[in-house]
């Protein structure tokens, strides 16, 4: 039984390339438009008071790799199954898909949306328990409306992520390794065998993609290390007024500060407030 690489360094491939060029424009294009609601955009899956999916997904995608590079297992199924794990849990992770739907939005002319899938959230007509829309819906949805707005290149890159076959036979225990490979079901119950190399390449592809959008989602945080003051609006009904955008480099975490009432010197002395030792006078 083959292993399965272990995506110690970024991966690269036809996909990947085509992925990252595609983000890029994604971003750039809604920076452009919006750049107040681009940068509440860039933070994934905003819940109160709460944990978010959206975090601990990245923290999964790092313990599942180490696992997979100590090669204690290499060669054993226990090592293909947690790759299969690996593999799932990204395309499942809804919440970190949200920030390019996100963007879609912004770009499209709304404003940022903390539940961008709601409407594939269903409710059982019988018990009226909700349900969260699958890995199939929510990248179906990002092509969907990546086409709709003429970014056919967006659109293929979301739709041939990741393989339906594979994360279905996965999330619901329908599928057996062998040497040959990894079997899965098909619709109308057909067998499929999905080579070791042929999963390999999916594996480079699918998580080499959840890899580069938070690549991607980084690069463009780390611009704000020097504060940028924007003008804009969260809502229709409010008016523009200034925000001020910052990403501390010591907490990597992003703050957009701004509102009803602020302006400028109000953002300025909050900053300085609450980084002292930062200077503000090489702010963009």
């Amino acid at each position: 039984m083959m292993g399965v690489d272990d995506h110690e360094e970024a991966p690269t491939s036809p996909f990947l390339t085509k992925a990252r060029h595609a983000l890029d424009q994604l971003f750039e294009e809604a920076r452009r438009k919006d750049e107040l609601n681009f940068a509440l955009s860039l933070s994934p899956e905003f819940k109160a008071y709460t944990l978010t999916s959206a975090i601990d997904a990245q923290r999964a995608f790092r313990e599942y790799l180490g696992f997979l590079q100590a090669g204690q297992h290499k060669g054993q199924g226990i090592h293909c199954r947690v790759a299969l794990a690996l593999y799932c849990h990204t395309a499942e992770a809804a919440g970190l898909w949200g920030v390019p739907m996100c963007m879609l939005l912004v770009r499209r002319g709304e404003y940022y949306n903390l539940e961008p899938f709601a409407e594939l959230v269903k409710r059982h007509r019988k018990t009226g328990q909700t349900i969260a829309p699958n890995a199939n819906k929510v990248m179906g949805f990002l092509a969907e409306e990546a086409y709709d707005q003429g970014l056919p290149e967006l659109a293929e890159v979301f739709r041939d992520a990741f393989d339906a076959d594979v994360r279905n036979g996965f999330a619901h225990a329908d599928y057996a390794l062998s040497p040959e490979g990894i079997h899965v079901r098909r619709r109308h119950d057909c067998e499929r065998i999905v080579s070791w190399p042929e999963f390999e390449a999916l594996m480079q592809d699918g998580v080499g993609f959840f890899h580069l959008l938070g690549e991607v989602i980084g690069e463009y945080e780390r611009a704000y290390q020097t504060p940028k003051v924007v003008v804009g609006t969260t809502a229709p009904d409010m008016p523009h007024g200034p925000w001020l955008i910052y990403m501390d480099p010591n907490s990597r975490t992003l703050t957009v500060m701004g509102g009803p009432g602020c302006t400028e010197e109000i953002l300025w002395n909050d900053f300085h407030r609450r980084w002292p030792n930062t200077n503000g006078a090489e702010a963009q």
